[in-house]
């Protein structure tokens, strides 16, 4: 097997030797990261690194990749800020490109819009069907999927090849827009004027083994934000006023039918009673308003008190949750909500209120510049490692050098050592130039993070005088 560095630099120097390169395996090699420097294979669309127990990031794919196996590689963090990045930028491409990855791990990445424990998950969605990337936790060891995305509880359109490696782990993820592509090649769909139901599921092929076993475990969507509007996608009922009678109509009545029934029943009021009169309200009405006041008021304090929870909750971790964006929506939200509804009534003192107000106002700061000085940090991190890898590799080619001229009738080696060698100074020089300026970046980052984190962790501990009786 070769070295962790002549590994790392036969890939890294891809681009350069194999220009042209459109598959490459991997599979069972110690490579520990998949360079930045493989973006520029252009035309690699089949990359499998499967059984790399080393390998624990990647900081870089082509653009025109198309399938990823990264199956049984225990050290892939895919929540990592570097590879989560990476992932979440190759889908964002929409459905232009059909993808297809295979990755260990039990959690899918944190950038998926709605996930949903089981098989199956709803949104509704007005105008035109989303680009959208599906993805699912579930068991390995040669299971098939198929997937089914129903709409209006009607018209149905279903993809049969998205199939599992066998693998020796009882779970791996799934991410896929093969959906968004079949969606997308469709002119006709019967779409609503206004909000239509969608439901995608995900089920085990017959021809899999163990189909006594449920094998999804989680499921997921991520929206592609470049050729949809997020104002035109709902991931909760649009019609809360009875959403049973909306999904029922949807499923008995034809989809013009259903779009109406749901819509008159919305529009419904209460119709007065028999025994009401209209006219001044009797005392019976005053108590039965208080008692309604009470409850919503108590409702209300509800609702404020799960806010503080789930900031308190959030608070508990350190600044790296802000890497994560569907933690930071949450967190954001209920900042957001306690800003404008806390109260000196709420046994809060003001200079708490102040404390959320201000965070509320510097939670999107904090998440941007957060994340991309960890990116930063990680890219630069790896260019001065690979600095560092240069030089020595040089080093090593002027010992391998020597012992050739050493020996008699070697000239092809010589030669070969020398083309190598060269190659190397120049890739050094090159990085070379750049390493004072990646220092400088490299640290204005870091302060970037250390400021971040501590306002964070002051943050932190002013919240924990939070409190309601």
């Amino acid at each position: 097997m070769l070295s962790i560095d002549i590994l790392t630099n036969m890939v890294q120097s891809l681009p350069a030797v194999f220009p042209s390169l459109k598959k490459l395996r991997l599979e069972g090699s110690n490579l520990k990261m998949i360079p930045k420097s493989i973006e520029k294979c252009c035309l690699l669309k089949d990359l499998s690194v499967k059984d790399s127990k080393q390998l624990n990031e990647i900081t870089g794919l082509p653009q025109n990749i198309t399938t990823l196996n990264a199956i049984n590689c225990p050290s892939l963090n895919i929540h990592a800020a570097a590879t989560d990045l990476v992932l979440k930028r190759i889908f964002e491409y929409g459905c232009t490109i059909k993808r297809t990855f295979w990755l260990a791990g039990k959690r899918l990445p944190e950038w998926f819009d709605i996930s949903n424990k089981g098989n199956s998950l709803r949104f509704w969605f007005r105008n035109r069907i989303p680009d959208i990337t599906v993805g699912l936790v579930a068991w390995g060891a040669n299971r098939g999927y198929d997937y089914y995305f129903k709409i209006n509880n009607g018209f149905e359109i279903s993809c049969s090849n998205f199939f599992s490696h066998s693998c020796l782990e009882p779970e791996e993820i799934f991410i896929s827009n093969d959906l968004c592509a079949i969606v997308s090649s469709r002119s006709t769909l019967p779409l609503l004027d206004e909000w239509n139901y969608a439901e995608i599921s995900f089920v085990q092929s017959s021809n899999s083994y163990h189909l006594e076993i449920e094998p999804v475990r989680w499921s997921a969507v991520y929206v592609n934000r470049q050729n949809f509007s997020m104002e035109d996608i709902q991931f909760t009922n649009p019609y809360p006023a009875d959403c049973e009678h909306q999904e029922m109509a949807q499923g008995e009545s034809s989809q013009a039918d259903s779009f109406a029934m749901a819509k008159n029943f919305q529009a419904q009021s209460p119709a007065l009673s028999s025994g009401e009169v209209k006219g001044e309200p009797s005392l019976n009405q005053v108590e039965s308003d208080e008692e309604m006041e009470a409850f919503y008021a108590s409702l209300e304090v509800e609702k404020t008190r799960e806010a503080l929870k789930i900031v308190q909750d959030f608070m508990s971790n350190d600044a790296s949750i802000l890497l994560h964006p569907e933690q930071c929506t949450v967190l954001k939200t209920n900042l957001d909500f306690l800003s404008n509804n806390l109260t000196e009534d709420d046994v809060i003192s003001r200079e708490v209120i102040t404390l959320i107000s201000e965070a509320s106002r510097e939670f999107n700061h904090w998440s941007k510049d957060y994340t991309e000085a960890s990116i930063k940090v990680a890219s630069i991190s790896c260019e001065l490692l690979r600095a560092e890898e240069l030089e020595a590799a040089l080093k090593d080619n002027m010992e391998q050098y020597k012992d050739a001229v050493a020996k008699e009738n070697v000239h092809q080696r010589k030669r070969d050592i020398f083309e190598k060698g060269k190659m190397l100074k120049t890739r050094r020089d090159d990085l070379r130039e750049k390493i004072p300026h990646l220092q400088h970046e490299h640290c204005l980052a870091k302060e970037t993070q250390t400021r971040i984190e501590d306002e964070w962790s002051k943050l932190r501990e002013n919240l924990k005088m939070i409190f309601i009786d």
